[in-house]
């Protein structure tokens, strides 16, 4: 379970999904750094480290442990 990534239409429906699963790991709720987001990602730690390597593309909305 190293490797979550799902994606969602909506912030309400990410982070409850992240809060009903994380617990075992460090969830990290984020989007699109635009003005209107069309999608919200619920990435584990692993694949978040990844991803954080594209600077500016992304907003951190929420961490759940």
């Amino acid at each position: 379970m190293d490797h979550i990534i799902r994606s969602f239409a909506s912030r309400e429906e990410a982070n409850q999904w992240a809060y009903r699963v994380g617990g075992k790991q460090r969830l990290y709720v984020i989007t699109e750094n635009v003005e209107t987001p069309f999608t919200y990602w619920v990435l584990s730690e692993t694949v978040f480290k990844t991803v954080k390597l594209l600077p500016n593309a992304f907003q951190i909305l929420s961490v759940y442990e």
